[in-house]
């Protein structure tokens, strides 16, 4: 019985630091699907924190969720990356409202992360991307790039970006971002961009970009992914927004306790059983 108890309570203690506040995530495990313009897809409702109603596309080239398509991840990384991608094609909006709204106007912090890779390295003024968390249709924090393929970060109307190209075609990078909100001041925004040969070892020390600007009573409710026309296209994978860093980039030993506490269920089952 003292055995049993010792287990429970390794097991408890185990799940509680495992156990991940993931506000919203997007994973797109939807297998083949097209998005369809100004019509929600049922077929691409699933994820977590977001309203039943599934993606649908606005505009440009179209959008579709390619079930066998997957983008690599970093060393450290420790979430697992399932196939499917969502691929938006130039000109193209993809939209899906969240299920609940948070506000800005609060002392808190919230924690993104995101997997894009471009499809082609055109150098025109209207080659970007970017993944908006939006109030309704207007975009308050966002993360992607800009025509020379660099990291492009933006929160409320600044924006501020990186002199590293690290977005050339076919590169699978890892974009990880921290908003401080204030209740009185200015709001900040930090992130890094890390490709699939870099490691994420915690927390940077020192972020890439940091902006900031006041987003008053605003809140974010909506996910607004936008392609610009002089793109061909562009995959994202893994939208995830989180209290704490590693809600959204968890490392990779802590999945090895997920094993351990399965295992603890099965040793008190079979003591039970004695």
């Amino acid at each position: 019985m003292k055995r049993s108890m010792l287990i429970v309570g390794l097991c408890a203690a185990v799940s509680l630091n495992v156990s991940a506040t993931l506000l919203v995530h997007e994973g797109f495990a939807y297998g083949d699907v097209t998005i369809d313009h100004s019509v929600a897809n049922p077929n691409a409702a699933g994820g977590t924190g977001l309203a039943s109603a599934g993606w649908m596309r606005w505009g440009g080239d179209g959008a579709s969720v390619l079930g066998s398509t997957s983008i690599a991840v970093p060393t450290g990384y420790g979430l697992a990356n399932a196939d499917g991608v969502l691929r938006v094609n130039a000109g193209s909006w993809a939209l899906r409202s969240m299920s609940s709204g948070y506000s800005m106007n609060a002392d808190t912090t919230y924690y993104f992360s995101l997997l894009i890779r471009n499809q082609d390295n055109s150098s025109s003024i209207s080659d970007y991307t970017q993944v908006h968390f939006a109030d309704g249709g207007t975009s308050k924090v966002s993360f992607g790039f800009h025509n020379n393929e660099e990291l492009l970060i933006s929160v409320g109307g600044i924006q501020a970006t990186k002199s590293t190209s690290d977005f050339i075609k076919g590169n699978n990078v890892t974009v990880v971002g921290k908003l401080v909100l204030s209740s009185s001041g200015d709001d900040t925004l930090y992130a890094s961009a890390f490709l699939d040969t870099d490691t994420i070892s915690g927390e940077p020390a020192a972020w890439d970009l940091s902006v900031a600007d006041e987003l008053g009573t605003a809140e974010l409710n909506a996910l607004r992914i936008f392609v610009g026309g002089g793109n061909s296209a562009v995959d994202i994978d893994e939208l995830r927004m989180g209290e704490t860093f590693a809600d959204v980039i968890p490392e990779p030993a802590t999945l090895g306790l997920v094993g351990f506490v399965a295992m603890g269920a099965l040793l008190i089952r079979r003591t039970m059983m004695i």
